[in-house]
């Protein structure tokens, strides 16, 4: 469910006022991802727009406790980092929950012709996932180091790098995982108990996020990392915490 954190944090990669313009256009930004995915009826959609907007006014309080959390981030150490990291993870748990049940209460009505509509556009996302190369996906990973660090150092290159057999696995454990979940939706569309099916649905998103952080090797990547860090990457790393923060406030003054 990264999805929903891409909208409420917004892009590091945009300029200040587009990363504003994201979170003015949050609702927006989620209604036309989920859509691309669930093939809604406009009177579907009207409700998913609804309940979108309660899920941002919601979350809000997630982003208020968020702020001091950003605060402690501590590349200086790795038990501080560890610290951080493992705090963040719980506020990403606890996002992505709330974001399931926003999905799975608007998959759980969806009809027949609807739900082969979806899975036609989820299995085509996994082929899509699956033709990435080796290099690319390196290239990709390389590129997210460098927006949170500024430009890696040769050393520092060849840690990312070593980790390639690593980022390979994830991405074919990854489609693995989108499979096994799009078959126990399927699953449960089978059953005609139409009132069980969200809460059906919640529980198996839930589990797909528990799975998906078991083997996460992100930590252990920047804790090898850190030490070798320039004054001047340091500097470009607290840069970006300080315009998340900046992201973050400003998403609790708008008004969905």
């Amino acid at each position: 469910m990264k999805l929903a954190l891409a909208c409420i944090f917004c892009f590091l990669t945009y300029g200040c006022g587009m990363q504003e313009l994201a979170v003015d256009n949050a609702d927006r930004l989620l209604s036309y991802q989920i859509t691309r995915r669930l093939p809604l009826t406009s009177k579907q959609t009207d409700l998913l727009k609804k309940d979108i907007k309660r899920f941002l006014i919601q979350e809000k309080s997630v982003a208020q406790e968020l702020l001091p959390v950003i605060d402690q981030i501590d590349l200086t150490g790795p038990d501080k980092l560890a610290a951080s990291y493992q705090k963040l993870q719980e506020f990403y748990a606890r996002i992505a929950s709330d974001f399931s049940e926003l999905i799975a209460t608007h998959m759980a009505p969806l009809d027949r012709k609807q739900r082969e509509e979806m899975f036609e556009t989820l299995e085509d996302e996994n082929r899509k996932l699956l033709k990435k190369g080796k290099e690319e996906r390196l290239e990709d990973i390389e590129e997210s180091f460098i927006r949170l660090l500024g430009p890696l150092s040769g050393p520092q290159k060849k840690i990312v790098r070593s980790y390639e057999d690593y980022y390979h696995a994830r991405a074919q454990q990854r489609v693995e995982r989108r499979a096994k979940l799009q078959q126990e939706i399927k699953e449960i569309f089978k059953v005609d108990r139409s009132d069980k099916r969200k809460t059906q649905l919640s529980q198996a998103f839930g589990s797909f996020q528990k799975v998906a952080l078991e083997g996460n090797k992100t930590l252990e990547i920047i804790q090898k990392i850190a030490p070798t860090l320039s004054k001047k990457q340091r500097e470009h790393f607290r840069t970006q915490v300080s315009t998340v923060k900046e992201i973050l406030k400003y998403y609790l003054t708008v008004d969905y």
